[in-house]
């Protein structure tokens, strides 16, 4: 894990207070394991997609593969996970309608 830039509350309606982890990962080193291990199910997970690799020189299948081996490590509908992508200049379109494609698909996965 290169990081976790925040640890955080949600506090959703009515005012309940959700525990939240926000990691900053990198694909190479695999750190999904290590948090699905030992924090899924237990708080939600607020999760960065890879920006300067696999979206941006990867292709679509690469993508999916990517977002859909976060979801089925990370996502439970007991703790939850959330997703974010940060768009930068220089990647393709059919990379940036992969990530869109790939988020919609897997939303529902758990």
């Amino acid at each position: 894990m290169r990081g976790c830039c925040c640890r955080k509350s949600l506090k959703a309606p009515p005012f309940v207070t959700v525990p939240l982890l926000s990691p900053l990962l990198s694909l190479s080193s695999r750190p999904s394991q290590r948090i699905a291990a030992n924090l899924k199910g237990r708080l939600c997970i607020d999760l960065d997609i890879d920006r300067q690799q696999v979206t941006r020189f990867g292709g679509p299948d690469k993508i999916d593969e990517l977002i859909r081996e976060e979801v089925e490590k990370l996502g439970s509908s007991e703790g939850g996970l959330m997703m974010i992508y940060g768009l930068y200049p220089g990647v393709p379109i059919e990379n940036i309608k992969a990530v869109m494609d790939a988020m919609e698909r897997y939303a529902a996965f758990y």
